[in-house]
């Protein structure tokens, strides 16, 4: 703080030191910078607001279908584009040169490219309100080129709203047979893909490893079953073979085995609660207590006697459940053949099929896709054809003058009391900066802190200097003109705000 208040405190002195040195620079800066001021051309603005309604017929009916190039914010420099593109400007040089001198090809084309970037075109998207604004320091130039502009605007959003229904109509007919060609040649790719891999694709519309995963539990399951029908064959064949080595007739003992060979026989097929498993158990039980009282060698059947092989039948009743369980083993034999076969088939297109699948699915997305494209144009198509029936016995929306073109009555530039404040200030800055760049070159010192800094030596102290009368007369006389010179130089800008004093 310390520094900057010396630094102020320098420039104050230097002006002191030096004031007609401010004065004549001030004086200057400011003469020269209310001259440029003076003698700039006014400036003359011409302005027509206008309603452009942001929904048309042609949102509604595309909407989805194509990426809408044109948000709210950006309305206004659509219209911009669309209304100062250099092909309409020129169009309408041709017809009016709008008071413009235009002597040849190169000056219209000059003027053309000029109007590109001094009128503008501003509004709120909210209101649908929007202005075309111009400058110029002709005010009735300024209010034809608006109203020109205006006019061609009006006619052009007109005669296209007019058209928009049509042309949807149309554009939507084209658009709703192109996606029916190109659905129907995907169509065709998916039949002629499928038809090519049927052999490769799984069927019932499984995929690849869900088909694979099942087929190996079918083949796991008939091995246990076979292996099931090997046991309870050989189970049977056991009980035949021994029955054939009871010669001398059939002790309690191989009774005993018998009934639990039995017993096992019927517990594979059935549970312990069956009839003849419950029966079996009894008769186990009754052996076994028959065994305790006269031993287990005790013959309890011949082999004349014709007695029962089993409690379930014959002999011959044997050998008919041996053959059953061999055609069952021999079936669920081919059944898991069958079943191998199948998985290996699998395995071995493990390396195509899935790139089989994916391509389908690829294939079936792109077709989904356009079929719904499609069944979404043909919506559109008939609401666009409704809509054109609505139309022809309504007002289409269109662009609406809300304001017609007008010209200000005063010129609204430049800001002329703003740049002669601007100069003034200029002027007076410009002065302080010369009396201190002065100061700075001869090297004044104008304090003992700032001679002990620079001198960098102890300073005991300073000498003060008494002026005589004649000089105090002398300065006073300088300072009464330098007063009377800045009074007139103030005077001088305050007549100039006061003149400008409407051009804020």
């Amino acid at each position: 703080m310390n520094q900057h208040f010396e630094l102020l405190l320098y420039y104050l002195k230097s002006v002191k030191r030096y004031p007609w040195t401010t004065f004549y620079v001030s004086a200057t800066v400011m003469f020269l910078g209310w001259i440029a001021v003076i003698t700039m051309s006014d400036s003359y603005r011409a302005q027509s607001t206008l309603y452009v309604p942001s929904e048309s017929i042609r949102e509604p009916l595309l909407k989805g279908l194509a990426v809408d190039g044109r948000s709210a914010k950006a309305t206004a420099v659509v219209i911009q584009h669309t209304l100062l593109n250099r092909q309409n400007l020129l169009s309408i040089l041709e017809t009016d040169d709008l008071g413009f001198n235009i002597k040849n090809e190169k000056s219209r084309e000059a003027i053309a490219q000029y109007l590109m970037k001094e009128v503008w075109v501003a509004g709120d998207p909210k209101t649908n309100i929007y202005s075309i604004t111009y400058f110029d320091g002709n005010p009735e130039r300024a209010k034809r080129v608006v109203a020109a502009l205006t006019n061609r605007f009006v006619d052009a959003s007109s005669s296209d709203s007019l058209k928009d229904s049509v042309a949807m109509e149309r554009f939507l007919a084209q658009e709703k047979e192109r996606y029916w060609q190109l659905l129907s040649s995907e169509r065709e790719n998916l039949a002629t893909f499928r038809k090519r891999y049927r052999q490769v694709l799984p069927a019932g519309g499984e995929s690849y490893y869900s088909e694979l995963a099942s087929w190996k539990e079918s083949l796991i399951k008939a091995r246990l079953e076979l292996d099931e029908s090997t046991r309870r064959l050989e189970a049977l064949e056991a009980q035949k073979k021994k029955g054939r080595s009871s010669a001398g007739g059939v002790t309690i003992n191989d009774e005993l085995e018998r009934l639990k060979r039995e017993l096992a026989s019927i517990q594979l097929k059935y549970t312990e609660f069956h009839p003849d498993a419950m029966a079996l158990a009894e008769e186990i039980n009754a052996l076994r207590a028959r065994k305790k009282e006269v031993g287990g060698n005790y013959i309890v059947k011949s082999a004349q006697s014709g007695g029962r092989v089993s409690r379930g039948g014959s002999t011959q009743n044997l050998a008919v459940a041996i053959a059953k369980a061999k055609g069952d083993v021999e079936a669920l034999r081919v059944r898991v053949a069958s079943y191998e076969r199948m998985v290996q088939d699998l395995e071995s297109k493990v390396t195509i099929v899935p790139r089989v699948e994916s391509e389908l699915a690829i294939i079936e997305q792109r077709y989904a896709a356009l079929q719904k494209t499609y069944d979404d144009i043909v919506s559109r198509y008939e609401a666009a054809l409704m809509t054109n029936q609505v139309d022809r016995d309504a007002n289409i929306a269109k662009v609406e003058v809300v304001e017609v073109p007008s010209v200000s009555s005063l010129p609204v530039g430049p800001k002329r009391l703003k740049l002669v404040m601007a100069m003034t200030v200029l002027g007076i800055v410009a002065g302080i900066a010369v009396a201190a760049f002065r100061s700075r070159q001869k090297h004044v010192v104008s304090s003992i802190r700032e001679l002990r800094r620079q001198i960098e030596l102890p300073v005991l102290g300073a000498v003060s200097m008494f002026e005589t009368r004649e000089v105090i007369a002398k300065h006073r006389a300088e300072t009464l003109k330098l007063v009377m010179a800045w009074a007139v130089l103030g005077m001088a800008a305050l007549f100039l705000a006061v003149l400008y004093r409407h051009s804020v």
